[in-house]
């Protein structure tokens, strides 16, 4: 169920500008795998259950290892739809496969120093296995491997037979592809057909996915979605921010008072991407600044003050008992001049 919570952040940490953006942009935390639940929750944020602020921007913070390709491009597509002024997702720690889709269709991302993006290559299960997956680069891959050995294999023998056994190029050749296919039939063979137009097709969910997300913000650099789909050679292969501006027109730093609101419940933030259970999605709706900041500020004073208050009270005492043993006049000119000390 969508909640609502606060943020509390260090007033001196917040620019003028930034200021600013705080009263027309919605802050939403999103932590756990990517999901129809997720996009249920996200939903929510519109649909009654929590008041409407009208505001048309957003900031997403997202915390996730993963999940429904789906799911994500309904979560994105929504948001995008309530908040066409401008999508940030800011990427506080870990942010792999469908949570990188999201990041795809962002106007700007946000990444910390401990932040990354991953892959788009889509995971696959494995046959006869509960929980075991593999990537849907496997298979191609592995076809254009044995593509290019055969051919080096094809052109190695034909040049030794022909250079070696005075041979004509012809009588070469046959015996080359005799060769060649002596050794790689039984390997091809292995190869399901089927198998292969299910993956390509399994590959072409993340490339087709994040092809129209980008089409609101196109912040995606040309030629980073086929890079992002098939140019990693694994599925938890680290982007992290320097590799991200690489991919992406627009990648920064977060502000720092929301780096460091965000770090006050980064414990929560990775139980709930780790978990297996439903995505942690809040509201931020309360964005204020940290009250006791002022207080930790005036406590200085205020023992200053109570040492003045003591120091006072000290020498009235003193000047009272000087009274009783002395005359008035002369005790009461030290207390005074005592209390100008004390100032």
């Amino acid at each position: 169920m969508l909640t609502s919570a606060s943020i509390i952040y260090r007033e001196s940490d917040v620019s003028e500008e930034e200021k600013t953006e705080l009263g027309v942009t919605d802050y939403i935390l999103y932590a756990g795998e990517i999901s129809r639940n997720g996009y249920d929750q996200i939903c929510g944020v519109h649909n009654g259950e929590l008041p409407e602020t009208g505001n048309q921007k957003a900031v997403l913070i997202l915390s996730t290892l993963g999940g429904d390709p789906d799911a994500a491009f309904r979560i994105c597509r929504s948001l995008h739809h309530h908040y066409p002024g401008g999508l940030t997702v800011f990427i506080p720690g870990l942010c792999k496969s469908a949570g990188t889709l999201i990041a795809i269709g962002a106007s700007q991302i946000w990444m910390c120093d401990r932040g990354e993006l991953g892959p788009l290559d889509v995971q696959l299960a494995k046959p006869d296995e509960l929980f075991g997956r593999s990537s849907g680069l496997d298979l191609p891959q592995a076809i254009e491997n044995l593509q290019t050995q055969a051919i080096r294999t094809f052109r190695e023998s034909l040049l030794d037979i022909r250079m070696g056994g005075k041979l004509s190029t012809s009588m070469a050749a046959k015996i080359s592809t005799e060769l060649t296919t002596g050794l790689f039939q039984p390997i091809f063979g292995q190869i399901d057909p089927t198998k292969v137009g299910e993956t390509q097709r399994a590959m072409l969910i993340g490339y087709d996915y994040g092809e129209r997300l980008n089409n609101k913000f196109k912040n995606l650099k040309a030629g980073a979605l086929q890079k992002l789909t098939t140019g990693y050679p694994s599925h938890s292969f680290v982007i992290d921010r320097k590799e991200a501006r690489d991919l992406f027109k627009d990648v920064d730093r977060p502000p720092a008072w929301l780096q460091n609101a965000v770090d006050g419940g980064s414990k929560a933030i990775e139980n709930a991407t780790l978990s297996m259970d439903n995505p942690l999605v809040l509201k931020l709706d309360d964005i204020e600044p940290n009250s006791e900041e002022d207080t930790k500020d005036e406590k200085p004073k205020q023992g200053a003050d109570d040492d003045k208050s003591a120091g006072s009270s000290g020498d009235k005492e003193s000047s009272g008992s000087e009274k009783r043993s002395s005359s008035g006049g002369k005790a009461g000119s030290r207390k005074t001049k005592g209390n100008k000390d004390v100032d």
